[in-house]
């Protein structure tokens, strides 16, 4: 990464701090977190130019370089962000991508790791979608639907579909679409596979969880250089200086998983996405163990933020594809190549 790409990320970075600062002060990330929409902050991200951030400026973005876009999903992670700013970014660029003129506002995303595919009959799209985000509220959600000649690109109206809503150990909603004869609202050649938009959905996540566990590791290691026990600060017992150093392996590790994954995206088929989500996602796993271990029951209070993170990291180590989709599906590429190619796909990664 050069030096100029390094300062306009920073910069990119510190203006997404900056609005979350002003917008999701005093007890508003509280409400937010039960539910309640932060009108105020969306429309901050949108004035900033963030929600189109991965579009270049002859669609009408700011001409952001791609690694520098996807960068600022970790930053929506480590601010715990509770609005779907990523899904639409993704959704945007998917959208100008196929040359669908896209609805201002909410978008979101269908892609699940186990579909049962969308179809198109008589015009219509019939399907079922589960565990799409923030659908109650988008003005439009982007899915590919099966034709029989090749993927096609979809804009739904949700409003159109029957809504089930629900959300996920985090609070947020994730709502499933039933469409049993839904009119599309425009339609184009795919710009991508469905494996293709799972696995960007699946790096979009795994950036979110890197960007979460930085969060999380600032927090253990303020609680132990603070926090006193029998006369001694946390830091100072080599049972916990253990257990950070653990949790900082495991953020290391997630962070250069889903910088992997970022860079991978341009590649067809790479097998970086996978293991971005697998690694990810055992590192959400641990660290957030280790790091309620060292903080004990008040991290688990509503009252502490570490539970805004660990719950959030929870979620979405399993939405697009966990761990043990992701390992099944790096496990058959690594067996269809065979033992004379198995080297060769390891370091392609």
């Amino acid at each position: 990464m050069t030096p100029s790409s390094n300062t306009l990320r920073d910069a990119l970075n510190e203006t997404v701090g900056r609005i979350c600062r002003d917008h999701l002060a005093g007890d508003v990330r509280r409400r937010t977190d039960g539910g309640e929409w932060p009108q105020a902050l969306w429309t901050a991200l949108e004035d900033a130019g963030i929600l189109s951030g991965l579009l270049p400026e002859v669609l009408g973005g700011p001409g952001i370089p791609a690694d520098d876009a996807w960068s600022m999903m970790s930053t929506f992670g480590e601010l715990a962000l509770p609005v779907p700013a990523a899904e639409t970014m993704l959704a945007r660029s998917l959208f100008a991508r196929a040359g669908i003129k896209a609805p201002d506002g909410i978008l979101t995303i269908a892609s699940a790791a186990s579909p049962a595919p969308l179809r198109l009959r008589d015009g219509r799209v019939c399907g079922r979608l589960v565990g799409v985000p923030h659908a109650t509220r988008a003005q439009g959600v982007v899915a590919i639907v099966e034709a029989d000649d090749a993927p096609q690109l979809v804009l739904l109206d949700p409003a159109a579909c029957r809504i089930e809503a629900g959300v996920n150990l985090a609070g947020e909603p994730r709502d499933t679409l039933v469409s049993d004869a839904t009119p599309k609202l425009a339609l184009a050649p795919a710009p991508l596979s469905a494996d293709a938009l799972l696995g960007a959905c699946a790096v979009m996540r795994s950036a979110q969880m890197a960007g979460a566990l930085r969060t999380i590791q600032g927090m253990v290691i303020d609680y132990a250089g603070l926090r006193e026990q029998f006369g001694r600060k946390l830091a100072g017992f080599q049972a916990i200086q253990h257990a950070i150093a653990r949790l900082v392996e495991q953020v290391a590790a997630a962070v250069a998983a889903a910088e992997g994954g970022i860079e991978a995206l341009g590649r067809d088929d790479s097998p970086t996405i996978a293991a971005a989500k697998i690694r990810s996602g055992e590192a959400a796993g641990l660290a957030a163990a280790i790091a309620h271990q060292v903080l004990g029951a008040i991290g688990y209070t509503r009252e502490h933020d570490l539970n805004l993170y660990t719950r959030r990291l929870w979620s979405w180590r399993d939405e697009f594809g966990g761990e043990a989709f992701w390992s099944a599906r790096l496990g058959r590429r690594m067996i269809a190549a065979g033992p004379d190619r198995l080297w060769a796909e390891i370091t392609a990664a």
